[in-house]
């Protein structure tokens, strides 16, 4: 599994999903987490695509699987590029293409954010144990 990690390391509104790779990495050491540009993707590496980015007026970490939940900001330029033009290009050339992103509320502690997406991707790789009775 790999997560793609969005969000820009020299903004403080916008590093902290970087920040926390390291503790996120030990933790998980069966994920990859890939630093990554949003300006130079391509199409989709994977299905699902897991991404963990900053995002501006939520208040827990939160898991976004459909599209339309990420808002487009105005655009005025290509210069105004975002992940949210990003995702409404893929929906039209992928329909198919399952989104998981992680959202992480900007201005929330490191501590905070390890513990929130620590519980919810222990969630996603606990195995089902089946019991037979």
């Amino acid at each position: 599994m790999h997560i793609y990690i969005f969000g820009n390391p020299d903004l403080q509104n916008d590093s902290l999903p970087h920040k926390i790779v390291p503790v996120l990495v030990k933790q998980f050491p069966s994920i990859q987490f890939v630093p990554t540009d949003p300006n130079e993707l391509g199409l989709a590496p994977e299905n699902p695509w897991w991404i963990m980015d900053t995002v501006r007026g939520i208040k827990r970490v939160t898991l976004f699987t459909d599209p339309s939940q990420i808002r487009a900001t105005r655009r005025v330029s290509v210069h105004d590029y975002d992940l949210g033009m990003h995702l409404a290009l893929l929906g039209k050339v992928h329909k198919d293409l399952t989104l998981c992103i992680i959202g992480i509320p900007q201005g929330m502690s490191e501590t905070q954010a390890i513990k929130e997406i620590s519980q919810l991707l222990a969630g996603f790789l606990t195995p089902v144990i089946m019991h037979n009775d």
